[in-house]
C-alpha cells in the first residue's frame, strides 16, 4: 500500500540561526538538567503502567477542561445565529424584521463568517508554537468575545455582516490549535477519545443554543433590548474563560509546572519520533512543503470538505426546518433540535472509545460505518413527505454526520511529522473544509422550502464523494494505520499483563 512521506523522523530537536536557535538550545538544556543523567530506559522503568495511566489522567484534568470550554463557547457563537433567526418569529422584535433582512439575506451570515475564518486559519495556527498554546487560546477568546458582543449593536444587515466577519476572523485557529496542542501530550493511539471529547462536548453548544433560544424568547418584549440582542451579549462571557486560560492552561509537557521532572520526560519520550514536540523549531518551510506534496493532505481534506458540504446546509437551517413542521409552537420547537445533537455526541464518543480499544478494527471502518447511515438518511429526505418520518430521518442524518469525525483526526494524527507539519496540516484541512459553511447554507434557498428536495439531493452527492475520499485515504495510509494499531495493542497488553510501560515503537517510519 502507498504510505505518506514524512520529512522529520529524527526526534533530535532542530535548530535555526539566531534567536530561535538560542531558544531551542535553552529548552534542550532545561530538559537535560531535569533528566539528572537518567537514560530513557531508566525513566521508563521507574514507572508502572498503572502510574503512567494515572499520570495521563492528571494531564487530562489539567489540559482538557479549559480547551473543551473554549471550543464549546466558540461553537455557541457560531450556532446561535441559526437559532436566533427563529426567536420571536412574526413579531417586530425578530432579527429579520429589526434588521430589514430576507431569509436569503440571512443565509449570507454564515458565508461572511466563514470567508475570513478560512483565510486566517493557517496563519493563526502557525503561531501556536512560537507564542505557546496558552497565549494562542487566550488571544482568540478575548478577541472573539468582543466581536460576539458587538452583534447586539447591529441596526441593519451591514452591521450584522461586519460583526460576523470579525467573529470569523478572530475565531480562526482555535480548533486546529487544540488538535495541535493535544499531539504534544499524547500518542496517536491515545487521541481518539480525547479529541472526540473536546470536539463533541464542543458540539454540545447545539443543545445549549436550543435551550438559550427557548429561554430568551420568554424575555422578548420584557426588556429594552430584543431577545436576540440579549443572546449575543451573553456570548461575551468568554472574557471570564480567558482569565482562567491565562492562569491555568499549561503549554507543553516539557515545562508543565504540575509535573515532576521525571513525569515531564516520560511524557515526551513515550511519543513516536514523528510527532510534534516543544523542542521543534518554531517554523519549518521544509515540513510545510512536505505536507503540500503529500497525497494524504488532499485525501483527508476531501473527507472533511465533502462531509461539510453535505451536512452543513442542513445543520445551519435545522431550527427553521424543524419549526416549519408545525409539531408545536415556534418557541417549543427549539427543544426538538436537542435529540439529534445528543445522539450525535453519544455516538461519536462511543465510536472513539471503541476505536481506542478494538485494535483489530481499522479506524476507517468506523468512518465508513457512519456514512452507511447518513447516505440512506439523505436519500429518505429527498423522497419522504411524512413530517414525523422526516424528523426521524433528520435525527439519523445529523447524528451520523457528527459521529463520522470521532476517528478522523486521531487517524490523521498518525501521519504527521513535526510541529510545523502538524500545525499547517490541521489548519489547512479545517480551513478548506469550512467551504462547506460558505456553500452549504446557499444550497438551502428559500425557494426550495419547505421540502428542500433539491438541496437534499445535492447534499447527498457530496456525501457520496466524502465516502469515496475515505476509501482513498485508507488506501494511502493503510500501512501506518495498521502499524499504529499493532503498537497500541502491544503497549496495552504489556501494561495489563506485566504492569510496565512498554518501549514498543512504530516501525517502518524510515520508509515513509
Amino acid at each position: 500500500m502507498a504510505t505518506p512521506q514524512l520529512s522529520r523522523l529524527d526526534p533530535t530537536p532542530k535548530t535555526t540561526p539566531g534567536s530561535e536557535e538560542a531558544s531551542i538550545e535553552s529548552k534542550r538544556d532545561a530538559v537535560e538538567e531535569l533528566e539528572g543523567g537518567k537514560t530513557d530506559e531508566q525513566i521508563r522503568a521507574s514507572f508502572t503502567y498503572e502510574q503512567e495511566q494515572r499520570l495521563l489522567r492528571r494531564v487530562d484534568w489539567h489540559l482538557l477542561p479549559l480547551l473543551i470550554l473554549a471550543y464549546l463557547l466558540k461553537n455557541l457563537d457560531v450556532n446561535n445565529i441559526s437559532y436566533i433567526k427563529v426567536i420571536a418569529t412574526g413579531k417586530p422584535s425578530n432579527i429579520l424584521t429589526e434588521l430589514h433582512m430576507t431569509a436569503d439575506d440571512f443565509s449570507w451570515v454564515s458565508t461572511i463568517y466563514t470567508i475570513p475564518f478560512i483565510l486566517a486559519e493557517i496563519p493563526s495556527n502557525m503561531f501556536v508554537k512560537r507564542f505557546g498554546p496558552r497565549a494562542h487560546i487566550f488571544r482568540i477568546i478575548v478577541l472573539w468575545s468582543i466581536a460576539a458582543s458587538c452583534h447586539a449593536a447591529a441596526t441593519n444587515r451591514g452591521g450584522l455582516y461586519a460583526a460576523r466577519f470579525f467573529l470569523g476572523l478572530f475565531e480562526a485557529g482555535l480548533y486546529p490549535g487544540i488538535l495541535l496542542i493535544l499531539t504534544y501530550w499524547y500518542r496517536p493511539d491515545e487521541l481518539g477519545v480525547r479529541m472526540t471529547i473536546v470536539g463533541m462536548l464542543g458540539q454540545f453548544s447545539g443543545i445549549l443554543s436550543a435551550l438559550l433560544a427557548w429561554a430568551f424568547e420568554f424575555a422578548d418584549g420584557k426588556t429594552a433590548l430584543s431577545a436576540w440582542r440579549l443572546m449575543f451579549l451573553v456570548e461575551g462571557i468568554g472574557f471570564v474563560l480567558a482569565v482562567f486560560v491565562w492562569l491555568y492552561q499549561p503549554d507543553f509537557p516539557d515545562n508543565a509546572k504540575f509535573l515532576t521532572p521525571d513525569e515531564r520526560r516520560l511524557l515526551v519520550l513515550r511519543l513516536p519520533s514523528n510527532v510534534a514536540r516543544a523542542t521543534d523549531e518554531n517554523f519549518s518551510k521544509a515540513e510545510i512543503i512536505s505536507a503540500l506534496r503529500s497525497p494524504l493532505l488532499w485525501s483527508f481534506t476531501g473527507i472533511q470538505l465533502f462531509s461539510n458540504l453535505g451536512a452543513y446546509g442542513l445543520s445551519f437551517w435545522l431550527p427553521s426546518i424543524i419549526a416549519s413542521f408545525g409539531f408545536t409552537t415556534t418557541q417549543s420547537s427549539q427543544l426538538l433540535n436537542i435529540p439529534p445533537a445528543v445522539l450525535g455526541i453519544a455516538l461519536a464518543i462511543y465510536f472513539a472509545w471503541l476505536s481506542d480499544r478494538t485494535f483489530s478494527i481499522p479506524r476507517p471502518i468506523y468512518t465508513l460505518g457512519s456514512k452507511a447511515f447518513v447516505i440512506p438518511a439523505f436519500i429518505g429526505l429527498t423522497v419522504v413527505t411524512n413530517k414525523p418520518a422526516l424528523y426521524a430521518l433528520i435525527i439519523i442524518a445529523t447524528a451520523a454526520s457528527t459521529a463520522y469525525s470521532a476517528v478522523l483526526m486521531p487517524w490523521r494524527a498518525q501521519t504527521l511529522a513535526g510541529s510545523s507539519h502538524a500545525a499547517f496540516t490541521f489548519a489547512f484541512q479545517n480551513s478548506i473544509a469550512q467551504l462547506g459553511g460558505v456553500i452549504g447554507p446557499q444550497i438551502f434557498r428559500a425557494k426550495y422550502a419547505p421540502r428542500y428536495t433539491i438541496p437534499y439531493g445535492i447534499s447527498l452527492g457530496f456525501l457520496v464523494l466524502s465516502t469515496l475520499s475515505v476509501v482513498w485515504t485508507w488506501w494511502l495510509s493503510f500501512d501506518i494505520e495498521k502499524e499504529t494499531r499493532r503498537v497500541a495493542k502491544i503497549r496495552f497488553e504489556e501494561g495489563q499483563e506485566k504492569n510496565v510501560v512498554s518501549g514498543e515503537e512504530l516501525k517502518g517510519l524510515e520508509k515513509l
